[in-house]
């Protein structure tokens, strides 16, 4: 049992983990789109 709660904790943590990679990597596009826009209207 125990051992199961350990797995069901690495799984979830890594999750998590990738999750709060791909929000950080979603992040940087909003931020490069933003930039991008900004550079569009001094053009």
């Amino acid at each position: 049992m125990l051992l199961l709660l350990l797995f069901e904790g690495a799984l979830l943590s890594g999750t998590i983990h990738e999750v709060f990679k791909r929000g950080i990597d979603v992040e940087q596009l909003k931020q490069q789109q933003a930039n991008e826009r900004a550079d569009g209207k001094h053009h």
